[in-house]
């Protein structure tokens, strides 16, 4: 079986903020190859890996013959290795030594291989020691040469795997693989399939011994029953087991009653279609035939018949505390203590296509706007802060970051506000950037040419970002200037002062100063001011009014 390969679009994202760094879309399905790499022994080769919030997981790097990914795996390559680069002793020739190679990196959640000259180089599997690393969806990735490269998305036909090499293998006995998956997934316990089997149906129950499997989310019961009440007063009883096959809850309907174990009870009216009593309270003869399907989940329990839904509960809104066992713990299995009436019943693998979720009625139906859901989500999950993407969305990759006009940010909530002073932001930021120390902006400001330094009588506010005029009091004769210089004692002057002649006494002749007060010389003394802190006396015998300004002033008495 091919491979299928086929070249996926290549998005190149700049985010710029201190520095520009290039991002490449990357995820489970992409294949990188890095083409016609020359490798030196003294230049390494770094391949970086980031989720979606741009927070690097790992990194890939070649040097001097080791191979190694961060915090994981190191080897060396020896030197029979034909991708062993032996190293030059002439200085001068010592960078020159080199081979030329294609490199493959393919990463999902349980393995990262790495593909040199159709030889696997490096494989990383062991997750009890880069758990973390295989775990952690890759969003983007980054790399450090210039020389050409590819993404290509790999898609493996159902029934088929993705191998250490980066072909597709047929899965082996008692696992599947649906469309587009690149790993076989095991069959439940006690289930076998055939080789190259592409869908969960094909597993088949072998020995269950009264237990049959229940993948919860996934699957469908359908249970088809035919009620003759004379004979069987139980119409169903049905029991739900966790991977252990410990039970969980049952649900029972019994007559006019239908419950979920200690959960909740409905009582059926006896004008209900669904009660066996006729209208003068006894049992009817007729067989009637219901057929109920039954779905769970981790939110919600559901059981629906040709007629609408039959019975339903959900955790947040209904659940008491002995129900949420029944809610926390998986269903693997379900049995049934009577089949009495029970004409039959099969389970059945449902998925709703990418985009949609599972509604009420066991319906698909598009994801709502800012939402999204990959294959076989049965609920919608939303993008991440300050993204949106529109309906019946099917990725992640289609939440796209909400970019404001230029002179704006982005908050929290997804709307966009004008930059403060002392900022400015370029088409597509999501948040300003500070103007050079000593300069300051108007509010808005769309490039750093709007960073200006202050004019003269005015200072900078290291705290504010912006220009501030010169305090009473101080001048400043320099534009860009950092410090506003104070008049002479006994001076002040207008707020934004240019230059020292701008200063002038505070207090009028007639006043002395105190503190920040000019107070009126009292009688019999004078002040010629210019800064004066103490009023003169007149000679003894003479006198003068309040405010004089000068010793002529003062007349005899």
């Amino acid at each position: 079986m091919r491979t299928l390969l086929y070249l996926a679009t290549v998005c190149i994202l700049g985010f710029a903020q201190d520095k520009q760094e290039r991002y490449i879309n990357f995820n489970s399905t992409s294949i990188l190859t890095l083409e016609n790499i020359t490798i030196t022994y003294e230049n390494p080769i770094v391949v970086n890996f980031y989720d979606q919030n741009f927070a690097r997981i790992t990194a890939f790097k070649w040097f001097k013959n080791r191979i190694y990914i961060n915090d994981c795996k190191d080897i060396s390559l020896a030197t029979s290795s034909p991708l062993y680069v032996r190293p030059s002793y002439d200085d001068d020739e010592r960078n020159a030594t080199s081979t030329e190679t294609d490199i493959s990196l393919y990463k999902d959640y349980n393995r990262l291989l790495v593909i040199a000259n159709k030889t696997t180089l490096l494989i990383v599997d062991n997750v009890e020691m880069c758990g973390s690393i295989l775990k952690t969806d890759v969003s983007r990735i980054s790399f450090n040469i210039a020389n050409s490269f590819n993404v290509q998305s790999v898609v493996c036909d159902p029934g088929y795997y993705l191998n250490t090499t980066l072909h597709c293998n047929k899965c082996p006995n008692d696992t599947y693989s649906s469309d587009g998956n690149t790993r076989c997934t095991k069959c439940p316990d006690s289930y076998v399939s055939p080789e190259g089997s592409p869908s969960l149906k094909d597993c088949i129950m072998v020995n269950y011994k009264g237990y049959y499997h229940f993948n919860e989310e996934t699957s469908l019961l359908h249970v088809k029953i035919l009620s003759r009440p004379r004979y069987s007063y139980t119409k169903i009883n049905l029991k739900f087991y966790d991977v252990n096959r410990t039970e969980i809850a049952y649900f029972q309907w019994y007559s006019n009653e239908v419950r979920l174990g200690n959960c909740k009870t409905i009582r059926r009216e006896r004008s209900s279609s669904y009660n066996t009593y006729d209208e003068y309270g006894n049992y009817n003869d007729d067989t009637m035939v219901f057929n109920l399907i039954f779905y769970k989940s981790e939110t919600r329990f559901l059981v629906t018949e040709s007629e609408g839904i039959f019975f339903n509960i959900t955790r947040d809104s209904e659940c008491s505390e002995s129900c949420n066992r029944f809610f926390t713990k998986k269903t693997r299995y379900i049995g049934f203590s009577n089949e009495q009436g029970i004409e039959n019943f099969y389970t059945e693998d449902i998925s709703c296509k990418t985009g949609h979720y599972l509604n009420s009625t066991l319906g698909c139906n598009k994801c709502p706007a800012n939402t999204y859901s990959t294959s076989r989500d049965m609920d919608c999950t939303p993008c991440p802060a300050v993204s949106t993407s529109p309906a019946g969305s099917g990725s992640i990759y289609d939440c796209k970051l909400i970019s404001c006009e230029a002179g704006r940010f982005l908050l929290i909530d997804g709307s966009c506000k004008l930059c403060p002073s002392g900022s400015y932001s370029t088409e597509g930021q999501i948040t300003c950037t500070t103007c050079p120390d000593g300069t300051t902006s108007s509010p808005g400001s769309t490039t750093i040419r709007e960073c200006k330094g202050c004019a003269q009588g005015s200072v900078f506010n290291d705290l504010r970002r912006v220009c501030e005029p010169c305090p009473r009091g101080t001048y400043s004769s320099s534009s860009n200037s950092t410090t506003c210089y104070p008049c002479f004692p006994g001076q002040t002057s207008d707020p934004g002062s240019l230059y020292y002649e701008d200063c002038y006494w505070r207090c009028q002749p007639g006043e002395i100063i105190r503190g920040d007060d000019c107070l009126k010389c009292p009688p019999n003394t004078y002040s010629p001011g210019n800064g004066a802190t103490q009023c003169r006396e007149c000679p003894r015998g003479y006198t003068s009014p309040a405010g004089s300004t000068a010793r002529k002033h003062c007349k005899k008495k």
